[in-house]
């Protein structure tokens, strides 16, 4: 199925980057803006265009941008260009970025008051997005003093504009959706008559009961939530209605919403046994490399794992590329400090792969998830350390130690496995011996059964033996 049957929204043709030199000069980078100037002026439009409705949803111009340069890390560069020209849809994007989550320790930070400015210079300018993301500035105090009365002023005024988020933002800054009963407050009631299904959809989390919640969900979706149509989607794959469910989420997609960009791409790219049967929906990895990629040019920190994932791999069509892969997983650590991309971050250090080697941050890192018992973060240690990785030297007792407590304290019988490996193939510190290998396989078959046998095996006979990667997805 092509993408254009899934989401003809988003399909341009997509340009192969060329790269211009010179006379006297290096050569400009392929995706750089300077070197897509008409791409680039339909980029700018775009965004001229998205202030001017007071939209805030920078889709549109990200996929000229995407398929300009065929390179989703291009973006950046691109907004950079268009913040410098003074567009207040840019300065939001970057400043936005920046502060997506700023530890409270740099609250006060050079970098987070520079974003603060650019979020504050778009808010000058009226753009009704940018005016309710510095009015929560002003109220947490985040790279500036906090001034709660300011930011009820300038929210009141952006409320002139009529647009629903806003008045949603005001609503919900102003403490008038704490409670479900809060529906029948007038200026409430009033946003929903009028068709604010912003209001609707949070309230709906505050409904009192799931058939109150779903009635609720069902009638933001039809509003135009783009948000509660992806939650209506999970929850209808949940009842197995999947024909139901790939409704709201390419309904979801249509709108730009990143997370259904996310899944639908995943889908597409590992392929779908459900919808595959239920609807016909194909494999496709072009299509959901391209999904991912727009998912990621909005800050879907799924969508960057996955992406590094396949770059690092050399996967679903796009050529290895360890240092978009280190770019792609350095970015999601930065918004979300979810420890799977901390164990991923950590291994490219160790192993200087799309990164400069440092061994000492890298080992630090795969500690530091391992340390809460993380799985894949702790077989990744023990193969570090049976292997010697990185640098660091081999110790394979070490490696038995992580594995043994991985298997009694978290039940993870998998490792029993590993453990066999070990005493089958030996070490530097480790002597063979056959009747370790038939009590650690002994326990995992009494839980695994035939299927701990036959992965052995498959270990055991494997030319590159036991090998980890950054990532535990499996593709």
């Amino acid at each position: 199925m092509k993408l254009s049957h899934i989401i003809s929204s988003l399909i341009l043709p997509v340009a192969a980057p060329v790269c211009l030199t010179l006379p006297g000069t290096a050569a400009i980078i392929p995706s750089a803006p300077e070197n897509h100037e008409t791409a680039y002026r339909k980029f700018k439009e775009t965004l001229d265009n998205i202030v001017s409705t007071n939209s805030s949803d920078t889709a549109p111009a990200l996929i000229i941008a995407l398929d300009a340069t065929g390179d989703e890390l291009c973006i950046d560069a691109w907004m950079q260009r268009a913040a410098n020209e003074g567009n207040p849809a840019a300065l939001l994007y970057l400043g936005s970025t920046a502060l997506n989550f700023v530890p409270q320790t740099h609250r006060q930070s050079a970098e987070v008051m520079k974003a603060v400015n650019m979020v504050k210079k778009a808010s000058a300018t009226g753009y009704t997005p940018a005016v309710v993301t510095y009015s929560n500035i002003l109220r947490t105090g985040v790279g500036c003093v906090a001034d709660p009365n300011k930011a009820n002023k300038i929210m009141m005024e952006a409320c002139k504009s009529g647009n629903i988020e806003t008045r949603f933002s005001w609503l919900l800054q102003t403490d008038r959706l704490l409670t479900y009963e809060d529906r029948n407050r007038p200026e409430v009631k009033g946003e929903i008559t009028r068709g604010n299904h912003h209001v609707l959809y949070y309230l709906s989390k505050k409904a009192p009961d799931a058939f109150v919640k779903l009635c609720m969900l069902t009638e933001a979706a039809r509003m135009g939530n783009a948000t509660a149509m992806f939650e209506l989607s999970a929850y209808m794959s949940q009842l197995q209605n999947e024909q139901v469910s790939y409704h709201y989420l390419k309904k979801a997609a249509e709108l730009h919403h990143p997370q259904a960009l996310t899944i639908l791409g995943e889908y597409l790219v590992r392929g779908n046994k459900q919808l595959e049967q239920a609807l016909g929906l194909q494999r496709d990895e072009a299509a959901g490399v391209y999904l991912l990629k727009i998912a990621t040019m909005m800050g879907n920190t799924r969508a960057q794992a996955m992406l590094s994932h396949i770059y690092y791999l050399g996967a679903c069509g796009l050529p290895k590329d360890e240092v978009k892969a280190y770019k792609h997983i350095e970015l999601g650590s930065q918004v979300i400090p979810d420890i799977s991309y901390t164990t991923a971050q950590g291994y490219m250090l160790l192993m200087g792969h799309g990164v400069k080697q440092d061994t000492q941050k890298g080992l630090s890192l795969i500690k530091k998830a391992a340390d809460i018992k993380f799985p894949h973060a702790v077989f990744m240690l023990a193969n570090i350390y049976y292997q010697g990785l990185g640098g660091v030297p081999a110790n394979g007792q070490e490696a038995v130690y992580l594995l043994e407590s991985m298997a009694t304290t978290r039940g993870l019988e998998i490792s029993f496995i590993f453990l066999a490996y070990i005493y089958e193939k030996g070490g530097p510190d480790i002597k063979k011996d056959p009747a370790k290998v038939r009590y650690y396989l002994g326990h995992a078959e009494r839980v695994l059964g035939k299927v701990a046998l036959d992965r052995f095996e498959q270990l055991k006979n494997d030319e590159n033996g036991w090998v980890v990667t950054p990532f535990n997805i499996q593709l």
